[in-house]
């Protein structure tokens, strides 16, 4: 209802017309519920079969868990802001399971790196084949929380090599809500429960 309410606030503020902005509304809150279902989900379901898998994992997420919540057994946005070890958890795994592409028309023509773009073409950026670039992040295949321990997510958000959820005004409306619910699962998963699981993890198929 936050989302709704603000969005249709900002329509009468603006004045935009209404029948523009109804059809613009309707298409944008559907796009958000099946985009922020289908991509938590996914993010959830892959973490959790890497982390079920390796012993060493699940103890530093039971462990990240602990240290967050505290002698209080504390569970509330602080609690999700401390919780480090899974925080690299959830940038690996959109890093190596990115299942979306991002896409613009181009308004006016451009020529961009030796290409010629005419007005209304559409050009899409896919996350995962920069996600997974050997040249980008060493070892790409191997799934590797660590990887972003040590800032190594500032370097490539500057370059704009990591984009789980894109840039600028057009950025995933989604990302703060996805965090929490992923967040929020592992917190209560971890700290309560041993993940087993019973068979290996079969790669994706992203050729298909």
């Amino acid at each position: 209802m936050d989302y709704l309410q603000t969005n249709l606030n900002m329509a009468q503020e603006d004045g935009y017309p209404q029948e523009k902005y109804a059809k613009w509304f309707s298409s944008g809150l559907v796009a958000l519920m099946f985009a922020a279902h289908t991509n938590t989900a996914g993010t959830l379901a892959w973490s959790l079969a890497h982390i079920g898998s390796n012993p060493e994992f699940q103890e530093r997420a039971r462990r990240d868990c602990e240290q967050a919540m505290g002698p209080n057994k504390t569970k509330d946005t602080q609690t999700l802001n401390k919780l480090n070890f899974l925080d690299c958890v959830l940038k690996e795994t959109i890093r190596r399971y990115a299942l979306l592409f991002l896409s613009r028309r181009a308004l006016v023509p451009v020529e961009f790196g030796g290409h010629a773009i005419p007005t209304g073409e559409i050009v899409a950026i896919a996350p995962h084949l920069i996600h997974n670039d050997p040249d980008i992040f060493e070892d790409p295949d191997k799934y590797n929380p660590d990887r972003f321990i040590n800032d190594d997510y500032l370097k490539h958000n500057e370059d704009k090599t990591y984009m789980p959820w894109g840039f600028t005004p057009h950025r995933c409306l989604g990302e703060k809500f996805a965090n929490t619910v992923l967040k929020t699962s592992w917190l209560e998963l971890f700290s309560n429960y041993k993940l087993e699981i019973l068979s290996p993890i079969t790669p994706p198929d992203f050729s298909r």
